[in-house]
C-alpha cells in the first residue's frame, strides 16, 4: 500500500501569504568541484585527462516502443539534472564546472540488431562503448545509444562518467526514465503504451576491456509503479552493464526476406572478418573493405520489409535496401553535388540564393543503397548541424534565403521536441517563407506520423505566417501504403503542403508506366510529383544509373501515360554546377539541357546542349565542345 503524506493548506494559507516570495539566484559563471569531484579529476589528470572509469545503465525495453517519447524522456532527464549537462575546465589552474543549457538533451545512436547474430554484435556494441573514453572539457559526459534486437524488443545503453554519476545516480535515473516515458506527459500530452523493463536470463561473456568499470551491479533493482487500473504494472531494472557481462537473448532473423549478417568468422587480432549476406550470395569482409568501397550498413524497418514483400513488387523493391555485390563494383564520388564547397556554417549549405539546405542527423529509418550521402549516413558524422543559433544568424544575415531545408538522414528520426528545437530558431527569421522536410519515412515507417505533437508543429509553422512543406520520397507505386495515404490526407487536411520526389533507378523503376502509376498515384493523394532525379556517380551506388538515352526515353514516356494536369515533374541531374533539366536528345545526336537552379542567375533557365555518347549517365560523360 502506498502511503500519502496529505498536507493541508486552506488552513495555512494566511501564514504562508506572510513569507516573501523566493526568488531563483543567478547561476555562477562557473561553479567550484566537490570534494569527491576534486579527486575523480585529479586521479584523471594521471591518465591524460580524458580517460576515466565509467558508469553504466543497460535496460532492455520489451514491448512496442514509442522512440520519441523515449527521447523526449531522456531529454527531460538531461533537463532535469544539471550534472548531466555539466563539463569541466580549469581557470588560474583551478578546476571548475560548466554547467550546460537545459535543452542540449541526450542524442541517441541507433543500431538495428534484427538481422544480425544478436549476441557477437551487441558484445562489440558494449566492448566500444566501455573503451570509448569522454572529453571531460568538451562533453558531454553522457551518450545514449539504442539497439533492437527484434521488433518488441530493444536495449538501451546509457554510458556516463564517473564525475557526473555514481551507483545510486544510476538507480535514481532508472527509476525517473521509467516515470516518464510511462507518464507519457512531455509537455505535449503525448500518450504512449508502457514499456515493460525485464531481466532476461540468457547471458553471454563480453571481454573486458582495457577501461576499469567501476561498481559492477549484476543484481535486478525491482520496484512497482503504481497507475489507474486499467493500466499495466511496470518493473524496471538497472542490469548494472559492467561490460563484462550483459543480459540479452539471441534472437533468430526473419528469413527469406532481408539479407542478415553473420558472425565473424575469426575471432582472434587483425581486422575482424565477417560473412555478410547479399541479395547475389554471402562474402567474407572486412570493415576496412566496408569503408574502401562505400558499402553502407544494412537497415531497414520491419514495416518497410513486410510492405515490399507484400506489395507483388519485391523482386523491384528489395534492390532498395539490399546490399549487393554490384556495390564493390560501383565507381564514384561521394560528394557528387559539391556540398562541402557550399557548407557555410557546419550543417548548413547555401548553393543557390533562395534555399539552405539543414543536416540535421546522420540517420534515417532504413538505409537505402542507392543513397548519395553515404559519406554521413548510417555514421557519426561530423557534417550535422549542431548550433542552430549560428546558422538562424548566417540565415537572418541572409535576407534572399526564403526557405530552409531541413534534410540529413532523415529529420523525422528525430524527436519532435527536437524538431520545435530547431523551429525555435528558425521561425524567428523573418524573411524565411517556406519550411521544408526532405523524408522517406512515409515509406519506411508512417506510423511516426501518429505522433500527435506533429500537427501542433506544424500548426506552430503556420501561426508564424510560413508554409510547411513535406517533401516525400516515393520512388516505386509499391512503397505506397494503405499507412502513408492515410496520414498524408490527414496533414493535407491541416494545411500541410506535399511534394514528392523520386530517383530513377536501375533494376527499380526504370519503367516508364511504374514511374507514371507511382506519379498518378501521388496526385490523387494530394502530393505533387516535381523531381525526377536522374542518379548520381555515387562510390557504391553507381550501378543504379540509367543511361541518360534511356532515362530521357522513360520521361517521355511517363507523360504518355499522364493527363494533363499530372505532368507536373522535371527529369533532373544534380549536379555540382547546379540543378540541371534534362529535356531531350536530338535528332542532331546532342543532349539538350536547361538550367533548373545555379548559383550563378544569370544561368538560371539557360538551355545548353552537348554531342551524346552511348553510355553517358551524367554531365560529366559527355564530351565538352
Amino acid at each position: 500500500m502506498k502511503l500519502i503524506r496529505t498536507i493541508q493548506i486552506n488552513a495555512t494559507d494566511a501564514v504562508l501569504s506572510a513569507f516573501p516570495t523566493l526568488g531563483a539566484l543567478p547561476r555562477p559563471s562557473w561553479v567550484p568541484l566537490s570534494f569527491s569531484q576534486q579527486r575523480l579529476w585529479f586521479r584523471s589528470r594521471l591518465a591524460d585527462g580524458s580517460e576515466g572509469s565509467h558508469i553504466q545503465m543497460g535496460l532492455r525495453l520489451c514491448g512496442e516502443l514509442d522512440e520519441a517519447t523515449l527521447q523526449s524522456a531522456l531529454d527531460r532527464l538531461v533537463a532535469r539534472h544539471e550534472v548531466l549537462r555539466t563539463t569541466f575546465g580549469v581557470e588560474d589552474g583551478e578546476p571548475f564546472q560548466r554547467i550546460g543549457r537545459a535543452d542540449v538533451g541526450l542524442p541517441l545512436k541507433r543500431d538495428d540488431l534484427t538481422t544480425a547474430d544478436v549476441e557477437v554484435m551487441l558484445a562489440d556494441l558494449v566492448r566500444h562503448e566501455a573503451q570509448d573514453a569522454f572529453n571531460l572539457e568538451a562533453g558531454p559526459l553522457i551518450r545514449g545509444r539504442l539497439v533492437r534486437l527484434a521488433v518488441d524488443d530493444n536495449v538501451l545503453l546509457i554510458t556516463m562518467h564517473e564525475m557526473i554519476s555514481d551507483d545510486w545516480s544510476r538507480r535514481i535515473l532508472t527509476r525517473e526514465l521509467s516515470e516518464f516515458y510511462t507518464a507519457a506527459d512531455l509537455g505535449q500530452r503525448a500518450r504512449s503504451a508502457p514499456l515493460l523493463f525485464v531481466e532476461e536470463h540468457h547471458r553471454f561473456r563480453v571481454e573486458s576491456s582495457s577501461t576499469e568499470v567501476v561498481d559492477p551491479q549484476d543484481r535486478c533493482i525491482e520496484a512497482q509503479a503504481e497507475r489507474d487500473p486499467e493500466s499495466i504494472r511496470v518493473g524496471y531494472e538497472d542490469q548494472g552493464l559492467s561490460y563484462r557481462d550483459l543480459t540479452v537473448p539471441a534472437i533468430s532473423a526473419k528469413a527469406g526476406v532481408c539479407p542478415p549478417q553473420t558472425s565473424p568468422t575469426n575471432a582472434g587480432s587483425g581486422p575482424r572478418t565477417a560473412v555478410m549476406k547479399f541479395i547475389e550470395g554471402t562474402r567474407a569482409l572486412t570493415e576496412v573493405d566496408l569503408q574502401a568501397k562505400g558499402i553502407t550498413r544494412y537497415h531497414v524497418t520491419k514495416f518497410y520489409r513486410e510492405q515490399i514483400t507484400d506489395s507483388g513488387y519485391y523482386d523491384q523493391l528489395k534492390h532498395i535496401v539490399e546490399p549487393s555485390f554490384e556495390e564493390f563494383e560501383s565507381p564514384g564520388d561521394l560528394d557528387t553535388s559539391g556540398e562541402h564547397d557550399n557548407t557555410v556554417v557546419p550543417g548548413l549549405q547555401h548553393k543557390y540564393a533562395q534555399t539552405g539546405l539543414l543536416l540535421v542527423t546522420d540517420r534515417c529509418a532504413s538505409y537505402c543503397r542507392f543513397c548519395f550521402r553515404k559519406r554521413i549516413v548510417g555514421k557519426d558524422s561530423n557534417e550535422t548541424a549542431t548550433d542552430f543559433a549560428q546558422i538562424a544568424q548566417y540565415i537572418g544575415g541572409h535576407p534572399e534565403m526564403t526557405n530552409v531545408l531541413l534534410t540529413g538522414g532523415d529529420p523525422f528520426v528525430l524527436s519532435t521536441a527536437k524538431l520545435n528545437k530547431i523551429l525555435d530558431h528558425l521561425l524567428a527569421v523573418p524573411h524565411l517563407d517556406l519550411i521544408r522536410f526532405g523524408t522517406k519515412i512515409l515509406a519506411y515507417q508512417p506510423k511516426r506520423f501518429e505522433d500527435p505533437a506533429l500537427p501542433v508543429l506544424f500548426q506552430r509553422i503556420h501561426e508564424a505566417g510560413k508554409a510547411a512543406v513535406i517533401v516525400t520520397h516515393f520512388d516505386h507505386v509499391g512503397e505506397i501504403s494503405v499507412d502513408a495515404e492515410r496520414y498524408i490526407r490527414f496533414l493535407r487536411a491541416q494545411g500541410v503542403q506535399f511534394l514528392n520526389q523520386s530517383v530513377l533507378l536501375a533494376k527499380v523503376n526504370d519503367d516508364p508506366g511504374i514511374l507514371a502509376a507511382t506519379f498518378a498515384k501521388c496526385h490523387q493523394m494530394g502530393v505533387r510529383p516535381y523531381y525526377l532525379f536522374q542518379g548520381r556517380p555515387v562510390q557504391g551506388a553507381s550501378h543504379f544509373q540509367v543511361s541518360l538515352r534511356r532515362g530521357i526515353e522513360i520521361a517521355h514516356g511517363i507523360n504518355q501515360h499522364l493527363s494533363g494536369i499530372q505532368k507536373t515533374f522535371k527529369y533532373i541531374m544534380s549536379h555540382y554546377t547546379g540543378k540541371i533539366e534534362i529535356l531531350d536528345l536530338g535528332a542532331d545526336g546532342r543532349v539538350y539541357m536547361r538550367y533548373h537552379q545555379n548559383k550563378i542567375l544569370e544561368k538560371i533557365g539557360k538551355t545548353f546542349s552537348r554531342p551524346h555518347l552511348e553510355g553517358a549517365c551524367w554531365l560529366d560523360d559527355l564530351p565538352e565542345e
